[in-house]
């Protein structure tokens, strides 16, 4: 049900801000037949037995993960659930949708196999309810939808997603909260509930997780306190408990409610298992959370978002603690208080609604390419169509990143470092030479414009997770470093492997920037090259050029030396299944002296590009006078 909370808020927000622009269906495809009715039945049984059996959840996951993770995911949906898969896919053909939006691991699952056999021109968009990223996700090209930075991390980092169709927007809430706006003692009102301490009680739909135990214990309390015990649909609670009601005055004992946010709002604190939307929808009407249980990884990340990092409550696990608990906030609420400040900071009337809605629609508006075998090379092309040329579109994991740079270290090694350095640069001479030569088959033209340059700053376009490896054949027998993006600068012995190998992590923040260009400035003094990879982005053997930032240029302008281009392109041949790498050298280019600073940065910058430009376009074979970044060029007839 939280699945469907979800997307009834995304449906509320499109109709609101975008109804005159599409025609939006409301469907619910598990109801569409009796196989997809078997699937949602069993679906929610495992989801039961999450709550039910202690540490069901968290061993589905680790077996999952075990097994292969998502590529076994994928397997098994088109093995032994492809009859489910199946029935999902002629639900779609019904409706022969241009777009599906989903908020369900399968749904999207089968959205991607239904562009992929079916439709490939339909656009399959994803908004996570979860508070973070497990690994059912299918990472497939399709906008996916995250609600915090730790989802996105882990998206791009841990998942693989490519980061140019992930987008983080905020929490989101559906008409029935933010219509929602009586104070607490209106609410009460409403409910004819006694002016006094009040606590909710729920456990997601079917109550399987502490609820009754939490309830046993509260209604122990000898104090003045009003229980609201949600049922939900689970009929034998709801019968056995109303008869207990019917004893109790302070005990109210609700089913499955579509209002049942109302009752949040009258409460002063919300008891419940960690279900991702329960809690936000608490959170959303100004009510603290106490979390009583999380069943797997998914509920975890949910705990530890609102508790421990938005302060939106606290999580106690046993029964009688709970009640300990509850006993202490019925004679002091300070903390309560505390925790109902931090709740007014997730504001439902500044809810990532509109912007999720903006979001999917300016995502339907753009170009669709589909006349690749890729999808990743048709989400390149799909980005240069919309002068996106320097966004990521491979996955970066920031939780190994080293947060702090130490630039003299880089330019000073230790003996033990040095000794490193003697490993690692044989190591890699040796198996790097062969990767190149069997593997990429790589070939270099224009070794001799390097003839007599001793120091110089080296741009490179960034086309392969290994084009480091090219450079370094590319320059046999010199000094290379090689800048690089700050998630390549890891923690622990694989960071030493890269800063005693040459790797120079780029600057995040203007202190940084000086101590990085002073520490070019020292390299280029020893003498020696400096690569950097001027797009800022790696494109994976993309065949088209990007424009250059001019951090490169900057440098080689502040340190009066040439900037030597080197533009990696693919050939194809009979005897490889992928095309072979071919390194262009330019002839380096030097700033005139009468130029400023600033003057020999543009000129460097325009000269280089100019290189790329040419380069492209004469070794594809690209028509000179229509060549722009901004399409799909062909090769002349």
């Amino acid at each position: 049900m939280g699945h469907i909370t979800s997307i009834r808020s995304i449906s509320d927000n499109l109709k609101k801000y975008y109804g005159d622009k599409f025609e939006i269906l409301d469907t619910y495809i598990m109801n569409e037949d009796k196989n997809l009715k078997r699937w949602e039945k069993f679906i929610i049984k495992q989801t039961k037995n999450t709550n039910r059996i202690w540490g069901f959840g968290s061993f589905i996951f680790w077996f999952l993960h075990f097994m292969g993770g998502l590529k076994f995911m994928r397997f098994i949906h088109r093995t032994v659930f492809a009859g489910h898969t199946k029935h999902c896919l002629k639900a779609f053909k019904k409706y022969n949708p241009d777009v599906i939006v989903s908020t369900h691991y399968f749904l999207t699952f089968a959205g991607l196999e239904y562009r992929k056999k079916v439709n490939p021109n339909c656009k399959i968009i994803t908004y996570n309810p979860d508070n973070n990223v497990h690994l059912w996700w299918d990472n497939r090209e399709h906008l996916f939808l995250v609600n915090n930075q730790a989802a996105f991390d882990e998206a791009v980092g841990i998942r693989k997603f490519n980061p140019s169709s992930v987008e983080k927007v905020s929490f989101i809430a559906r008409d029935q909260i933010v219509n929602a706006n009586l104070s607490r003692e209106e609410y009460r009102k409403k409910f004819n509930l006694p002016e006094q301490f009040t606590v909710v009680i729920a456990d997601g739909v079917y109550a399987c997780g502490k609820a009754e135990k939490v309830l046993k214990q509260l209604l122990k309390i000898n104090a003045p306190i009003t229980i609201i015990f949600v049922a939900g649909k689970n009929e034998k609670l709801l019968k056995k408990y109303q008869k207990v009601a019917q004893n109790r005055k302070n005990l109210v004992v609700l089913p499955f409610m579509q209002n049942i946010n109302e009752y949040y709002k009258a409460a002063d604190v919300f008891i419940t298992k960690a279900g991702p939307n329960a809690v936000l929808d608490s959170v959303f009407m100004g009510t603290p959370v106490l979390i009583d249980l999380y069943a797997h990884p998914i509920e975890k990340a949910t705990t530890k978002l609102f508790t421990e990092n938005l302060g939106a409550g606290k999580a106690i696990y046993k029964p009688k603690k709970i009640k300990e608990q509850v006993e202490v906030w019925i004679k002091d609420n300070s903390e309560l208080l505390k925790f109902e400040e931090n709740c007014k900071k997730i504001d439902k009337f500044e809810s990532g609604g509109k912007l999720s809605a903006d979001v999917i629609y300016n995502y339907v508006q753009q170009p669709q390419v589909t006349e690749f075998k890729s999808d990743y090379k048709n989400r390149l092309y799909e980005c240069a169509l919309q002068d996106n040329l320097n966004v990521l579109t491979t996955p970066y994991n920031v939780k190994t990143q080293k947060e702090n740079v130490n630039y003299d270290k880089i330019v000073n090694l230790s003996f033990g470092e040095k000794i490193l350095r003697v490993v690692v640069k044989s190591v890699v001479a040796t198996f790097g030479s062969m990767l190149n030569f069997f593997g990429f088959g790589l070939k270099v033209i224009g070794r001799e414009n390097l003839k007599g340059i001793k120091s110089a700053v080296v741009v490179a376009n960034h086309v392969h997770y290994v084009d480091c490896l090219w450079s370094l054949r590319v320059f046999k027998g010199k000094q290379l470093y090689i800048t690089g993006a700050p998630h390549n600068w890891k923690k622990g012995f694989g960071g030493k492997i890269l800063k005693t190998g040459g790797i120079v992590p780029m600057p995040t923040s203007f202190s940084q920037g000086k101590a990085f260009l002073d520490t070019t400035k020292k390299l280029l003094d020893k003498p020696a090259f400096v690569q950097f990879n001027p797009e800022q982005s790696l494109w994976i053997r993309y065949e088209q050029s990007r424009p250059f930032k001019k951090g490169a240029f900057i440098c080689a302008a502040e340190n009066n030396v040439p900037v030597v281009p080197v533009i990696y392109t693919f050939k194809k041949t009979h005897f490889r299944r992928k095309k072979k790498v071919v390194a262009h050298i330019g002839k380096p280019i030097y700033a005139p002296d009468n130029l400023s600073k600033a003057q020999a940065c543009e000129y460097l910058k325009q000269k280089s590009q100019e290189f790329y430009d040419n380069t492209i376009i004469d070794f594809y074979g690209y028509d000179k006078q229509t060549y722009a970044m901004n399409k799909i060029n062909y090769p002349k007839k």
